[in-house]
């Protein structure tokens, strides 16, 4: 269903789901009619795309929608009134549904409070490890969350028209950047070597919560700034970091590493549970999406849809999303 994006617009897919659903069941080899129903394939594919992403491409499509509606009712809604109704109910649940959308808090943790500095003030030294990387992965999480998968097809995020075509995925690249350069400001803030130094330890312990909470967008943010050669520079800070500090942070780096294009985050991703949320390295999608893209063709040779790439896409967006 996502990749219908890169052939035809929602619109004429629904148009030609329509005529399929109108088809009369084939034959089997007998002759007689077969057991398989168009109607039947229909259906499934119509419940699912309202599912899919809480009916998004619905949501932001007037057009779509009308359509949707007028086949239910006067193609579906003849032969099958409950299946009818089933639909309809579906979609405006999901076209009623406003972010944000519905989250059991019953187990939220409590918030850590923050305790004043040295100097009687509040600063980051102020908050726990693991209250900032919480309130990091909070706003990291609503952003990703804004993404459609529409907008990983096609390298959308690196055309002109980008902010048009793919805009929560850009906002979301922006965000990071951000992040990672909002680190290296905390750092380079205060004069003082010592408290330099304690930062980047305050950075590091972020970094290991972030990965804890399997935010591992939030953990490369943490180790692009602690790796950039301003925050490198400063070799008399990183001298006062103690030893079990800077192990952890070897060990921080060696979990994201590039090596093997990434082979100790793929690992890790492979040995999550099924459906464990996590908030992934967009960057090494994108890469992945743009190496498929580059392999496979759109079409076959005899000019037909290639559908093995768009289910590899289609299968490599949705193990993120």
């Amino acid at each position: 269903m996502i990749s219908h994006h890169l052939i035809l617009s929602s619109v004429e897919l629904l148009k030609q789901l329509r005529k399929r659903y109108s088809l009369p069941p084939p034959p089997n080899p007998d002759g007689e009619e077969g057991d398989f129903k168009p109607s039947s394939a229909v259906v499934i594919v119509l419940r699912d795309w309202i599912l899919m992403e809480y009916g998004a491409d619905f949501i932001e499509n007037k057009e779509l929608i009308l359509e949707f509606e007028d086949m239910v009712r006067h193609d579906i809604g003849k032969e099958d009134p409950e299946t009818c109704k089933e639909l309809m109910d579906l979609l405006h649940t999901a076209l009623n549904l406003e972010p944000p959308y519905p989250v059991d808090l019953s187990k939220a943790p409590k918030s850590i409070l923050a305790k004043k500095n040295k100097q009687g003030k509040f600063d980051l030294t102020s908050f726990a490890p693991e209250e900032v990387a919480r309130q990091i992965t909070l706003l990291d999480e609503r952003l990703f969350h804004k993404v459609r998968a529409k907008e990983f097809l096609g390298g959308a995020w690196t055309k002109k028209d980008a902010s048009t075509r793919s805009p929560n995925l850009t906002k979301f690249i922006l965000h990071t950047n951000r992040i990672a350069a909002w680190v290296v400001t905390e750092i380079l803030r205060p004069k003082n070597i010592q408290t330099i130094a304690e930062l980047i330890e305050k950075f590091i312990h972020i970094g290991i919560k972030l990965l804890e909470m399997r935010n591992y967008s939030g953990v490369m943010n943490i180790l692009t700034a602690l790796h950039s050669a301003t925050i490198g520079k400063l070799k008399s800070a990183w001298a006062l970091v103690p030893s079990r500090e800077v192990k952890d942070f070897e060990e921080l780096t060696e979990s994201l590493s590039l090596l093997g294009h990434y082979k100790n985050y793929r690992d890790t991703l492979k040995m999550l549970p099924p459906s464990t949320p996590c908030i992934p390295l967009i960057p090494v999608t994108c890469s992945d999406l743009n190496a498929l893209g580059e392999v496979f063709e759109n079409t076959t040779d005899k000019g037909w849809i290639n559908w093995d790439k768009h289910a590899k896409v289609a299968n490599h967006i949705w193990s993120v999303k």
